[in-house]
């Protein structure tokens, strides 16, 4: 696939998304006092990540 490895804040988003999904409370998690920064990860940012054979791939949507 190539290109650049995903920014510090990509993963922080992907991490985010992927803990709100289990019920994690992500704005303690992230460290975030204030709820809309973390609705700011919660933004798929026109990608999503796919699990291929144990590692993730960003595909552009």
């Amino acid at each position: 696939m190539g290109g650049c490895p995903p920014s510090f804040h990509e993963l922080r988003s992907l991490a985010e998304r992927t803990y709100s999904k289990i019920g994690i409370d992500t704005q303690l998690l992230l460290g975030h006092r204030d709820r809309r920064m973390t609705d700011k990860y919660a933004d798929i940012r026109g990608a999503e990540y796919v699990v291929v054979g144990g590692k993730a791939l960003m595909i552009n949507q």
